[in-house]
């Protein structure tokens, strides 16, 4: 059970654009981000952990000491960031390959971010697309706000949300069954409708921006951009132009 509320909701004030890891809403909410209302970033897990840290991304990116790594993708990310106009905040929780993939309670997130906002218009969450647990906690932070009163709505985590390609609802002509199936069955105890999203387009120009973007994730872009294909169904890296052609976001009521 989660403890009261604590946001205040004011509809002058920015909303959060809750982000699981330090990089997610660059590729997964670019239009909220880069939209006309102000918004402020939320890095749910932005701790440092020990130098040390048994990490297994760490391992795969050749990375030696996880507290340094952790430090430099702090201060990418804020000067990623700062390139559109927004601010940061960051909550200090370890992600999870730096706590033994041990499930991080909901109160503990509540009380972090209740220590540094107290006031929001509305609140954006990714809707836990893939099932990888820091991404489960922060859409479940969300709905937790949204059961507050807070206005809320849930992003598709992007690249998880196209393993199966983009669906039919959201891509009319090249939409796939498979990716109507992958979210019909992530989101099935969601209150949400997976086939009834709205869908916000990138043009050219966008879809250039948020690319470079992107790029500014020096510590994360190459990796990423080399292992994603493997699980995608069609083979296709984060920075694919047709795959960056949409984004997806889902309004929960209320009382989700």
């Amino acid at each position: 059970m989660t403890d009261a509320p604590f946001l205040r909701v004011d509809p002058d004030a920015p909303a959060l654009l809750i982000s699981p890891h330090l990089d997610d809403v660059v590729w997964a909410a670019f239009a909220v981000l880069t939209g006309p209302a102000p918004v402020d970033v939320v890095n749910v897990f932005a701790g440092v952990p020990p130098a040390d840290a048994d990490a297994w991304w760490d391992r795969q990116c050749g990375i030696a000491d996880s507290a340094a790594h952790v430090r430099t993708r702090i201060a990418e990310d804020r000067a990623a960031i700062a390139t559109l106009g927004r601010r940061t905040i960051n909550l200090p929780l370890l992600d999870g390959q730096y706590r033994g993939r041990r499930p991080q309670p909901l109160d503990e997130a509540r009380e972090a971010l209740r220590a540094q906002v107290d006031v929001a218009s509305a609140v954006y969450g990714p809707a836990g697309l893939g099932g990888h647990e820091d991404h489960l906690l922060a859409r479940d932070l969300t709905l937790s706000l949204a059961r507050d009163g807070v206005p809320a709505w849930l992003y598709a985590d992007y690249s998880y949300c196209v393993r199966g390609g983009w669906p039919t609802w959201v891509d009319p002509e090249d939409g796939r069954a498979e990716g109507d199936e992958q979210q019909q069955a992530e989101l099935a105890d969601v209150p949400v409708d997976p086939a009834r999203p709205e869908v916000r387009r990138l043009d050219a120009a966008t879809r250039r921006h948020k690319r470079d973007v992107m790029r500014r994730y020096r510590t994360q872009f190459e990796m990423i951009e080399r292992v994603e294909p493997d699980w995608q169904i069609e083979r296709r890296p984060p920075s694919d132009d047709r795959l960056l052609r949409f984004e997806v976001v889902w309004p929960l009521a209320r009382a989700a």
